[in-house]
């Protein structure tokens, strides 16, 4: 089945985006995503932006943008100065970029990957992390998209999504599963947290998958149009032992070290949260709470909690289905399942690898960590 198919599987599961608000409040805060750039929105990007850091293939660093916006301020203190303003002129760059695209025969969303290793076999590609360094105007942009999508976003993301949503902590998250894990062994409600890690999440997400999520949320299409045209124009080389590669498209994911990217992300991973709410997996019902708690995320890393009775079949199910949907790939090599409950329960999973009697055992690729074994969950 062609990937795009099975939008009405994955994506389309659900007749509307989840809100999380009132419908005249969605409204109010998708405004806030207004359509031309102002001097303003740049004046905040680049006040907000970080000196010392790495330069794109252009080589200007944020500080001379900031040494000439200061000369520009001071020039305009004083009447009758007439001096160039930069930020003028990338406020009209990127209204211009926004409206027809950008120009093929320029540079401007093109940059350099970095392979940074994490750990284990250095022959490993699997086990390097690519990070783009991208030119400093070109993230000042998306910094101003962020800006903007970064209003919207708390109010049209689950709150179990915490992933570089402004109020949302990684720590909140970390702590509800602690509370979880005592609470079961309390209350002897058995069941299992998953622990689920994304393979390179950021460089496999599909773009026109990706559009189509931005267009269910309901983002005004001039926004989801810029990001596209930055994506369409989007080159890469990869530096190797000071080498540059020649120069390739970029044909999925989005950028690791692009302002823009976590927020595009969390939005694209939304549908697998919601089909996992929205599924017939029990979860974990908490007193006093209207939802079953079933998944909890920071960006890609996500965990999901299942009930004694449910099937690891059917998360398997739901897995797939928005893989294919989005051609992202779970990796299975570092997924692992934690059992929590009683103390006999635990044990019965460890040694027989099942949660009930009659049950298909659990894959035997599948961790399944012992009583004190240390398990990295949401990547902290």
């Amino acid at each position: 089945m062609f990937p795009y198919q099975l939008f009405s599987l994955c994506l389309y599961s659900w007749p509307k985006a989840p809100r999380y608000m009132s419908p005249s409040t969605v409204l109010e805060t998708l405004s806030l995503v207004p359509y031309k750039v102002s001097t303003g929105d740049v004046q905040m990007a680049l006040k907000l932006t970080k000196n010392n850091t790495s330069c794109g293939l252009d080589g200007i660093p944020y500080e001379l943008y900031k040494c000439l916006n200061q000369r520009a301020q001071a020039a305009q203190a004083n009447e009758g100065s007439n001096i160039f303003n930069v930020v003028e002129l990338l406020t009209a760059a990127y209204n211009d970029i926004a409206t027809f695209g950008i120009d093929p025969k320029t540079k401007f969303a093109a940059g350099w990957m970095c392979p940074l290793y994490k750990k284990n076999d250095r022959t490993e590609i699997a086990n390097y992390r690519p990070i783009t360094i991208l030119n400093t105007d070109y993230k000042i942009m998306t910094k101003v998209l962020a800006m903007r999508l970064a209003h919207a976003a708390p109010h049209l993301l689950h709150e179990s999504q915490a992933g570089f949503i402004p109020g949302r902590l990684i720590t909140d998250q970390t702590k509800l599963i602690c509370m979880i894990m005592n609470y079961a062994e309390v209350t002897e409600t058995n069941g299992l947290i998953v622990v689920l890690d994304q393979e390179k999440a950021y460089d496999k997400i599909d773009h026109e998958y990706m559009w189509q999520t931005l267009r269910k949320f309901e983002i005004p299409e001039h926004f989801i149009q810029t990001v596209s045209h930055l994506y369409d124009n989007a080159h890469t080389q990869v530096m190797v032992n000071g080498h540059l590669s020649t120069d390739f498209k970029v044909k999925r994911g989005v950028y690791q070290g692009d302002p823009l990217s976590c927020l595009l992300f969390d939005l694209a991973i939304e549908p697998l949260a919601a089909t996992l709410r929205n599924s017939e997996l029990k979860g974990y019902e908490i007193p006093g709470e209207k939802e079953k708690l079933i998944a909890n995320l920071f960006a890609d890393d996500t965990t999901v909690f299942l009930s004694a009775e449910d099937d690891f079949e059917t998360l398997q199910k739901i897995l797939d289905k928005w893989c294919i949907a989005s051609k992202a790939k779970v990796n299975i090599a570092k997924m692992e399942i934690i059992p929590i409950g009683t103390a006999t329960y635990r044990a019965r999973v460890i040694n027989t690898r099942t949660t009930k009697d009659g049950q298909t055992p659990l894959p035997e690729w599948l961790h399944i960590a012992i009583e004190g074994e240390a398990t990295r969950i949401l990547g902290a």
